[in-house]
């Protein structure tokens, strides 16, 4: 029985071995393989912004793609032409176009492995030699996607009696496993012919539904339907849906709700012998149905007022006569954007309580963007808030106040000042619960009834933060002017809800030298965090924000704190000082200070937790988007020889991932 159970044991951590990336992804091109790109079995972590390492071997032209599907016929791709022309020029492209093609001779050799970096952050692509500050070139694209697939070839075409051939070129890839993940498993769903003509709905959500991509596997011999929904339920969903194989599959369509919006003639598009690959892409409004071996859209649509999906239904079926008849059909979905639903949160006031806000012990991940679905059960005025802090001393916030003077007004709040007061009655009970949803995009918050398309209050700030706590109360004032407070019932639910992430410990001693420590960890969205500081130190206390940890290649901003004896906080850009601010006595050797360290688009700030106005910051004009972040304590004394100051930190944040 325990041979039994060890070998079943080693037979799952093979399986789980086989779907690990491994550290160092190994792929050749020899002289016998077709002139096309191999794609790594492998997905890009982070597509809006990673940095990829690779050593390679070639005696010329040898190329990199990074695409957003791993197809050939891709419209969306950058690539990169390295050692092109007889090892002469390095080329990028976007999507065939030469955007940046320059002289460098002699890059790569067939005899020695060379090692690159690629950078992409913000649609500033970069390709770097080892060793090297430069870029050896860069293209910034103005209207940028988001690459998942890696794929590399390498070939020369040869002109030969009249005639255009085209050479294999050996070469041997390196390439390094850090930025990728292994893609996820497809969902399988059938419509059967005894189903009802409804949509069934795979048991996930979208996790970014402002922007996704969906690869589909259908078989079905006609009329087969897509939908992306804000609900499950029909009756007070907004929704997308794509028709495919319309009409005993002449049409490919595309609704907003019950409105066609395009109607596409294409036979011939679908099939009940074989599985049929789509992609679905969807980004700020702009929705596209690609055929996987054609490089142009099937249908696309581009809505001037789009809403977030986060659902995905599918049906089959068609009208003959008054009668519906449902279409067998088999449908396999993958997204790396689809997670398990959260469940809700519980939380309620009660009489007893006291006026103030009761908070969720969960964080909002994605601060600048996300979705809360509110349920709520009370007779009148219960307020829902959204925080930079919980301690309402120092925080910024935004009120919603619903049911407000006896469910008579819906406002909105930003700190102390009304932004909005919207009459509208009857819009909680103390019998049932309510269902809302809170939408925050970028500084539009909008807060919605489940049931109706057009928000109840909006308002649009023109200098938004970024909340990360949620809490909720409810009281209102007597004639009397006392305070009454009202029970109320909240569940709160959101795929952006995590738990409090644990601080980061990390130590500078008498002894160590004077060089930055990092932490083990990456920030997973580095054009936006935010990151807890506690900093315990005499003085002249430095956190540097990195691209890369090695000093010789990296970009990095450099925080101040305590400088020249805690006299000054200052921010630098690479070795400039942009930022130098007299302030003493900010921080201690005694006692740890709370700091802020905000970023946002390349907008730096500083804050001292017991403060609203930052201490020092900085808007780049330029901005990267660092990844790492490191820490060291030093000074010079008068004869210029570098002394090491104690200090110890604890750095904190829901943008820390374990590389």
């Amino acid at each position: 029985m325990r041979i039994l159970l060890l070998v079943l044991l080693l037979f799952c951590v093979a399986a789980l071995a086989d779907h690990a990336v491994p550290k160092t992804i190994r792929v050749d091109v020899k002289k016998s393989h077709k002139p096309v790109y191999k794609f790594i079995p492998y997905e890009i972590k982070n597509p809006s912004g990673f940095d990829i390492t690779f050593e390679l071997k070639a005696e010329s032209d040898a190329f990199v793609r990074l695409a957003s599907r791993n197809s050939v016929n891709d419209p969306n791709f950058y690539d990169i032409y390295i050692g092109y022309q007889n090892n002469l020029f390095q080329c990028l492209l976007r999507g065939g176009k030469t955007e940046v093609d320059f002289p460098r001779p002699d890059v790569i050799t067939k005899k020695n492995f060379v090692k690159f970096r690629i950078s992409f952050y913000d649609g500033l692509l970069q390709l770097f030699l080892d060793g090297v500050k430069a870029p050896l070139v860069k293209f910034k694209d103005s209207n940028p996607f988001r690459p998942r697939f890696f794929g590399v070839t390498s070939y020369i075409k040869v002109e030969k009696k009249g005639r255009t051939t085209t050479r294999m070129i050996p070469s041997w890839w390196r390439i390094s496993g850090e930025a990728f993940v292994s893609p996820p498993k497809p969902i399988q769903i059938d419509v059967k012919k005894r189903d009802q003509p409804k949509y069934k709905y795979i048991p996930y959500e979208i996790k970014s539904p402002s922007n996704f991509e969906i690869k589909l596997e259908l078989k079905a011999g006609r009329d087969a339907y897509l939908r992306l929904a804000t609900s499950k339920s029909e009756k007070d969903s907004r929704y997308y849906d794509f028709y495919i194989g319309y009409q005993n599959d002449k049409f490919i369509c595309i609704y907003r709700g019950e409105k066609q919006e395009v109607d596409q003639p294409r036979s011939n598009t679908i099939s009940h012998k074989r599985f049929t690959t789509f992609w679905i892409s969807f980004y700020d409004g702009h929705l596209q149905l690609f055929h996987e071996d054609e490089r142009k859209p099937l249908v696309e649509f581009k809505d001037r007022s789009p809403f977030r999906p986060k659902y995905v239904g599918v049906a089959s079926y068609y009208k003959k006569g008054k009668k519906i008849e449902v279409v067998s059909s088999w449908w396999r979905l993958s997204s790396r954007s689809f997670v398990s639903p959260p469940k809700p949160i519980q939380i309620d006031v009660k009489k007893r309580d006291q006026p103030k806000y009761k908070y969720i012990p969960y964080e909002i991940k994605t601060p600048s963007n996300f979705e809360i679905k509110l349920e709520l059960k009370a007779g009148r005025d219960g307020y829902l808030r959204l925080a930079t802090s919980k301690s309402e001393k120092n925080s910024r916030y935004y009120d919603f106040y619903i049911g407000f003077q006896n469910d008579k007004y819906v406002c909105i709040y930003r700190g102390e000042k009304q932004e909005v007061d919207q009459p509208r009655s009857n819009t909680i009970s103390h019998k049932r619960f309510t269902t809302f949803l809170i939408s925050f995009a970028d500084g539009h918050l909008q807060l919605f009834l489940e049931d109706e398309g057009k928000p109840l209050v909006e308002f649009k700030d023109r200098n938004p933060f970024s909340p990360k706590y949620v809490g909720v109360t409810s009281y209102y004032r007597n004639s009397h002017k006392k305070i009454v407070m009202v029970p109320s019932w909240w569940r709160l639910t959101s795929s952006s809800f995590v738990s409090p992430p644990k601080p980061i410990q990390i130590d500078i001693k008498k002894r160590d030298q004077p060089k930055y420590k990092y932490i083990p960890y990456e920030i997973e969205t580095p054009s936006n965090f935010e990151i807890k500081l506690e900093l315990k130190a005499g003085r002249d206390g430095y956190l540097r924000l990195a691209t890369s940890k090695s000093e010789k290649n990296s970009r990095y901003y450099d925080f101040y704190i305590g400088f020249q004896n805690d006299k000054y906080v200052c921010i630098y850009r690479g070795e400039k000082q942009e930022v130098d601010q007299p302030r003493s006595n900010t921080i201690s050797h005694k006692r740890f200070t709370t700091f802020l360290i905000s970023f946002a688009d390349g907008h730096l700030q500083l804050f001292r937790e017991d403060e609203r106005k930052p201490l020092v910051e900085f808007k780049d004009r330029d901005p990267f988007s660092p990844k790492y972040v490191g820490v060291t304590s030093y000074y010079r004394n008068s004869h210029k020889k570098i002394v090491m100051v104690p200090s110890w930190w604890r750095l904190t944040s829901s943008s820390f991932v374990k590389y």
